[in-house]
């Protein structure tokens, strides 16, 4: 029964992504949401995803820091800095400094090229795969069941 996180802010992609996964692992899934950067900084301060470690995460590299609003958070220096281009990247970083999260497995899923990451997908460590999206959901699908280990489901 895989338990994956699911960090993505585009309602389409996120449409894409659930329904492909439900229907390849059927009732087994376990999908969590997360649609800001600030949500993600917030459960893992919080201790939610050491409690109970997810098997994968799904990541997109741009990320709103928070959903725009009278109750938005401030964001750090770091954000306002690198912008919402590198969010998904951030958000890795702060995994893989955490003994519980640090090799679990992550899957970059996004429209991003390699070639506009390159520099970061340098420095990642081998339990991080670059996925580009596709309008073709079988691929997420597979690399799901690759970094999983997870050969359940249809």
């Amino acid at each position: 029964m895989p338990h994956i996180v699911l960090l993505e802010d585009d309602p389409d992609w996120e449409s894409q992504a659930r329904a492909a996964l439900e229907w390849a692992f059927a009732e087994t899934l376990q999908l969590e949401l997360i649609e800001t950067e600030s949500q993600f900084v917030e459960e893992l301060e919080n201790g939610a995803f050491v409690r109970r470690p997810p098997d994968l995460f799904v990541i997109d590299v741009m990320l709103p820091w928070d959903i725009p609003g009278p109750r938005m958070r401030p964001a750090p220096k770091g954000v306002s800095e690198d912008g919402f281009y590198r969010a998904g990247v951030r958000c890795q970083r702060r995994l893989a400094e955490i003994s519980g999260l640090a090799q679990v497995p992550v899957v970059f899923w996004t429209i991003v090229a390699q070639d506009d990451i390159f520099r970061d997908i340098l420095k990642w460590p081998p339990n991080v795969i670059y996925l580009l999206k596709e309008p073709d959901p079988r691929h997420l699908v597979e690399t799901v069941r690759r970094a999983t280990g997870n050969r359940s489901g249809r």
